[in-house]
């Protein structure tokens, strides 16, 4: 079988756009269970938006340095199930992902150091062609949980040969100046997160910029701030978030809901 790659009872951490509304939820749990009682298991979030990839690969990127070791963490974002898409499982330390091969690996695989990368073969029968979560994602977490290795689950493959990220498009016409990114993610508060990480050469070039214009945005100006307090009356802040990701903010206002934006919608930005 192979030496196994996470200890015994290693924590199970899930992450789905199924929300809490149906059944999914717990059936994926008691599967979980029946097949791996001596896991812990632990909910980053089943409130990605249906179908939206690149907010669970968002919330998936940011989340797994956070979580417990050993762990396996099965996320499930999943327009295609059922279809010829594959189930691929990463390492990185003492953290194993299943996930499908739609693109939801793309910034783990890009930001975090990856020690193995197979891709899994589904199981003779299926109890459903539309709920692999539960019948086929969840026993695999399961075993790995176990102390099955991840090599005696499926074949080595090398990051470029999955699936990447869907790719958004600007809506209006192509800028000759500035730069755009995508919107990963819409808190609760309205605060728009952005596909520009912290650190990155992009993100120093366009916060060295005093004061920038966001179309999208109208004519309210948008200039960098460390805080939400920081946020001048009247403009619209550029802060390096929590996440490790920048973030268009207002001061104690939803900005999301003051201008119409949209999950998935790519941004504009250009200096004054």
């Amino acid at each position: 079988m192979g030496t196994p790659d996470v200890q015994i009872s290693a924590t199970i951490a899930l992450l789905t756009d199924f929300g809490l509304a149906d059944p999914y939820v717990g059936q994926l749990k008691g599967r979980l269970i029946r097949e791996a009682p001596q896991s812990a298991l632990l909910d980053i979030s089943h409130g990605v938006v249906p179908h939206q990839i690149e907010q669970g690969a968002f919330f998936l990127d940011v989340s797994i340095a956070h979580l417990p070791q050993p762990c396996v963490v099965l996320a499930v974002v999943d327009p295609g199930v059922g279809t010829q898409r594959g189930a691929l499982i990463a390492r990185s330390e003492d953290r194993l992902v299943v996930a499908p091969d739609n693109g939801l690996l793309a910034l783990f695989l890009k930001h975090h150091p990856l020690q193995g990368l197979w891709r899994a073969s589904p199981p003779k029968e299926l109890q459903s062609a539309t709920f692999h979560a539960r019948d086929w994602f969840g026993p695999l977490a399961a075993s790995l949980a176990r102390g099955k290795s991840a090599a005696a689950c499926g074949e080595p493959c090398a990051p470029e040969q999955i699936r990447p990220l869907p790719q958004n498009r600007p809506e209006h016409a192509p800028h000759t100046t500035g730069a755009s990114w995508p919107v990963l993610h819409i808190d609760r508060f309205g605060n728009t997160i952005l596909g520009l990480r912290q650190g990155s050469s992009a993100a120093a070039e366009l916060t060295a910029a005093p004061q920038l214009r966001c179309p999208a945005c109208g004519d309210t100006p948008v200039i960098p701030a460390q805080t939400y307090a920081a946020i001048p009356p009247g403009t619209i802040g550029l802060v390096p978030g929590s996440q490790g990701y920048y973030e268009l903010a207002l001061n104690q206002d939803v900005l999301a809901q003051r201008f119409g934006l949209r999950l998935g919608q790519v941004l504009h930005f250009e200096p004054l």
